[in-house]
């Protein structure tokens, strides 16, 4: 996962997804999180535009 622009790409085994406008607080967040997947499940897997790649 990195930030760039707003965009968080993330690698599932399905594929590569981008997420838009994601805030930096956000991005923050989900790094420092206990756990990512649950907080990327909570907070940005419906709440966000996303597209795959």
């Amino acid at each position: 996962m990195y930030k760039n622009n707003e965009i968080l790409e993330v690698e599932f085994k399905r594929g590569v997804y981008q997420y838009f406008d994601i805030p930096e607080n956000v991005y923050d967040a989900l790094m420092n999180a206990d756990s990512r997947s649950v907080y990327f499940s909570a907070n940005i897997r419906n709440d966000c535009e996303y597209q795959k790649m």
